[in-house]
């Protein structure tokens, strides 16, 4: 946390440059301050839940760009600690969540784009790793009434994390798909999953209002879509166009190399070592097990939503921006930490890996 904010908080108002989008959010958080009541953002897949919580914020400190991204750094930074508390819950060893705490909070694409006031990046973070580690808390405890409560407020947040930015559905997707792969008929019996899902409706609602009755103009002046055409929308038709570009976009966002490009127009020639370790340690987990690679319902359950994320990610956004991919890149540093401190050497003649 402390690095994190170290890294995060240095030149705030000046690096990188003020956005068109950050621009807007300050432009509708005083159209709020003067009595309107908007429920679209800049765009009809956008809400204006970030706005909103910026108005008393900006009323305070004034509306100023190193206010609106200090918000933005504040927030990213509980969303680390939860995403820590994620990975402590996903993992046995006691120290994972550390390992990949450092790790993120020194990766290019967060830390820049934590700086970035924007509703995807200042706030979705915060929203879904909220909702995870409440969902996440009602999935390992016997049903009873306060579980009841931790399924219904962590789906409300997945939703209003939709709310605020359409391409979040990829994450409630994504989990809920690798359930229901590994556990089948027992994820859809499980009253959990309906509570869940009450409560993503309930968050996500503001939404599907604009897309059932489409009658409030976007701020960029086209009319919010009707539920049909939202629906057709969804997935981009460049989609199989992009996808052979993937893998070298993923490699280049997670090194920086994309980041430092966008944010100062130059080259960097930063070699891709994230993704070098990460094949190495997958090749080392996999040569010395003595059980399935994938044994745990918990490294099946990650791998499946860190897929299904990144291929809904892809479908969805439009033109691969670097910010819409913070989240499956997010997912390396954990990858890295469960390969390597699964990974170790054992007594021996050979010093055979062994993996638990």
């Amino acid at each position: 946390m402390l690095l994190a904010g170290l890294c995060m908080l240095p030149a705030l108002g000046a690096t990188p440059d003020v956005s068109v989008d950050e621009a807007f959010v300050i432009l509708r958080v005083q159209e709020i301050a003067e009595g309107a009541r908007p429920l679209s953002g800049m765009t009809y897949y956008t809400g204006t839940l970030h706005q909103y919580l910026l108005w008393p914020v900006f009323e305070c400190f004034g509306y100023r760009v190193v206010v609106l991204r200090a918000v933005g750094c504040l927030l990213n930074l509980v969303a680390l600690f939860l995403a820590m508390r994620i990975v402590a819950r996903l993992t046995i060893d006691s120290t994972a969540h550390l390992w990949f705490g450092a790790l993120l909070a020194t990766t290019p694409i967060f830390l820049i784009y934590a700086r970035f006031g924007v509703e995807i990046t200042a706030l979705s973070p915060l929203l879904i790793t909220a909702g995870l580690l409440s969902l996440m808390s009602a999935w390992q405890s016997d049903f009873n009434r306060r579980v009841a409560l931790k399924a219904l407020f962590g789906g409300i947040l997945l939703g209003l994390a939709t709310y605020n930015h359409l391409l979040n559905i990829a994450v409630t997707a994504a989990v809920a798909l690798s359930a229901l792969m590994l556990y089948r008929t027992h994820f859809l019996r499980s009253p959990i999953t309906w509570i869940i899902a009450v409560g993503f409706l309930f968050g996500w609602s503001p939404q599907i209002y604009l897309a059932l009755f489409g009658n409030q103009v976007g701020a960029l002046g086209e009319t919010d879509q009707s539920l049909g055409t939202l629906a057709l929308g969804i997935v981009e038709t460049r989609l199989l166009a992009e996808l052979p570009h993937l893998p070298d976009l993923l490699t280049r966002n997670w090194s920086g190399e994309l980041v430092f490009q966008r944010f100062t127009g130059g080259d960097s020639s930063i070699l891709p070592l994230p993704i070098i370790m990460l094949v190495g340690l997958t090749g080392v987990r996999i040569w010395g097990a003595e059980r399935p690679v994938l044994e745990s319902n918990r490294d099946r359950m990650l791998l499946g939503t860190g897929i299904l994320l990144t291929g809904l990610t892809v479908a969805i956004c439009p033109g691969l921006s670097s910010r819409f991919l913070v989240l499956p890149v997010a997912l390396g540093p954990l990858l890295l930490v469960r390969l390597s401190r699964n990974a170790r050497v054992t007594g021996g003649t050979r010093g055979k890996i062994s993996c638990s």
